[in-house]
Parts: structure tokens; sequence; C-alpha cells
């Protein structure tokens, strides 16, 4: 009788087996492989994209649809930049064509974007084109009316007078600094003798034994500008009349506020000083006289060096020698903080006044 091989039997089924198992997995991984995968959802917004290719010096750009607005900080590029890029506005919109508007200080923009699924689209505001506005013109007033500085009185009594005739109802600013008591003011003829003889008058924007910056309106007619000195010894006064200034409507500006104003007495190496920021989307506006002062503008980092009696350093624009400083200035300088500094030279006087604008 032939013996069987249990153990070459018991391999040929494993193998058998095997092979059954590799068909079976490859005939299911073949059947995963035909199924489709899933599209991924279509879009259904879009984006509108608005930049600057440079700064016009107006803040930043507040731009809006629909009431939701973004904002245009600092893309300035000539470069057209991407959807989502820093500085820029971008505003993610469902398909369709939107009224905008945008603005800053001084400038406006309106217009209309569509927006497509998918899709950026991108508006540049731009200066003058594209939907921009003109940018305002800037215009420097003129104020000079009358003026006399630096005027010595020797004695008690001495009477100063200048005449001057308007035709049409004028506003001015009457600004006066005296060493020492005095009145001053805007007289007619009627009053004249009066005012010469030392006795009692009436006038306009009086100044009795003070100094400082009025407002006075006058209607057509003559009038005369009168000092005269009320201390028992020498004295010695500026004063000035100049037009209540203005602007064309192209300049686009409003009245702000009165941001700096004081009148000051103090004596010789006396220092003051009175800081002031530069913004955007306004303007400056300096003026005022003095008695025996030195006036300047300086960068806020040089304060420490004006207080201590140290050479400093100063912007010569704003400087004028004499008793007409600081004189009538549009101030200029970069957006940042800044200092208007002054010293005595002498027993001293000074009125100033620093008015601020906005561009609108």
């Amino acid at each position: 009788m032939q013996n069987l091989n249990f153990s070459k039997i018991k391999k040929g089924s494993l193998i058998i087996l095997g092979l059954l198992y590799v068909l079976v997995f490859f005939t299911q991984c073949k059947k995963a492989d035909i199924t489709p995968a899933p599209a991924p959802p279509a879009s259904t917004t879009g984006q509108g994209l608005f930049w600057a290719a440079s700064d016009f010096g107006c803040g930043n750009i507040t731009v809006t649809i629909l009431g939701s607005s973004k904002l245009i900080t600092s893309p300035y590029t000539t470069t057209i930049p991407s959807c989502g890029a820093s500085g820029c506005a971008t505003l993610d919109l469902s398909p369709g064509t939107y009224s905008y508007v945008a603005s800053c200080s001084g400038f406006n923009w309106n217009g209309s974007i569509t927006i497509t699924a998918g899709t950026c689209s991108k508006i540049q505001l731009t200066n003058g084109g594209g939907g921009g506005t003109t940018p305002p013109t800037v215009t420097t007033p003129s104020t000079t009316f009358l003026a006399s500085q630096n005027v010595n009185a020797a004695s008690y009594g001495i009477v100063t007078t200048e005449q001057f005739t308007i035709s049409t109802t004028t506003t001015f600013h009457f600004r006066l600094a005296s060493q020492y008591n005095m009145q001053a003011a805007i007289i007619t003829p009627s009053q004249l003798a009066n005012f010469t003889s030392m006795a009692a008058f009436t006038g306009y924007g009086i100044f009795s034994n003070q100094f400082g910056t009025q407002v006075v309106t006058l209607s057509p007619g003559n009038y005369y500008v009168g000092m005269r000195n009320t201390t028992s010894g020498p004295n010695k006064w500026s004063w000035e009349l100049d037009y209540s200034y203005s602007f064309p409507a192209s300049d686009r500006v409003s009245f702000y506020d009165i941001y700096v104003s004081d009148a000051l007495t103090y004596a010789t190496n006396v220092k003051f000083w009175r800081p002031f920021k530069i913004e955007s989307g306004v303007r400056y506006f300096l003026d005022g006289c003095n008695i025996n002062t030195e006036f300047y503008i300086i960068p806020a980092s040089e304060l420490s060096k004006f207080q201590a009696g140290q050479t400093f350093q100063y912007y010569t624009d704003y400087y004028l020698a004499g008793g007409g400083s600081p004189g009538f200035w549009e101030i200029r300088l970069p957006l940042g903080d800044y200092v208007l500094v002054g010293s005595g030279t002498g027993q001293s006087t000074s009125t100033f006044r620093m008015d601020r604008w906005r561009v609108n």
C-alpha cells in the first residue's frame, strides 16, 4: 500500500487558497478605481479689489459697497496687486454689478464694479481719472492790510494814527503787542481829536492796557488805527490790521478750529513752547506779532535742546526777525509732531494764533 504525503497536500492547498485571495483583492480594488470622485462645489462669490498707485496725502481711503467698508491703507505701487493683498481693499461679493463710493480727506470717488463668481475684479483709484475727483486747489490767501512794528514811544502821551478807507463791509484781525501799558483802537474821524488829546473816546477793537488779537467787522467808511502811550516812561509796540482770510470754493476747505492761541509777556531769555501735530487732510495757518521775541518752528525731537539753551535745528521757512513774527505762514511740513517755540530778547510780549482748516 502506498503511503500518502500529507505535508505536500497541505502545502498545495495553501497555495490555491492564496491565489484565490489575491484574485478577490484585485477584483475589489478594480471596482473602487472606476467609481468617480465627487466634483468640488462651484464658487458662488467673487472678489472686488480697490487700490491706488500713489499716496494722495489724504490718509486711509474708505471703500464702501452695500454698507460694507474696507480700507486702502498703503498699497501704493504701480504693479497691479492681487486680491487680498495687504493694504488693499478687497470685498467678497455675490455675482452682479454694484455701485461703490470711496473717500479720504479731500478726495471722493464713485462708480460701479462687476463681480463674477470665482474671479477677482480690480479697480484703481486715481488722481483725476478712473473715477477719481480733481484734487482741491491750494490757494495762499492774502491778509496784509496795514501794519507797523517796533514803534518806540519816548514818553507818556505819544500818539500815532494811520488813516484808511474801506468801500465794503470788511472783517479784520486786529493784533497788538506792547512792552507796557498803552491804548489802541480803530476810531472814526469824529473821535480823532479825543483820541489824540488823551481824552475819553469810543472805537472798535479797543485795547486798554492790554494786548492780543481781536476780530473786528467794519462797515464802509473812513477810519483811523490809533495808538497812544499810557505809561509814564518809554514804551514800544507792534500792531497789525489783517484781512480775515477766505478761500475759493475749489480749495474745498472749511474752518476747523483755533488750534493754538496766546498773548504772553515775559522777560529776557524766558522761553515758551506750544506743541502741535501736522495731520492729514488739514491746513495750518499761523500769524501774530511781537516785541523783542524770536519765534521758531522745530521738530518735537529738538525741544529738549531748545529748553536747555543748546543749539537746535529749526525750519528756516518759518523764521522771521522783528516785530512781524510769526508772520502769516501756511505751515506745510510732513505729517508728525512739531513745536512752536519762542524766547525773549528783552522785556517782551507777543500775540499769535494758529488756525486749522479741514480739507473737505
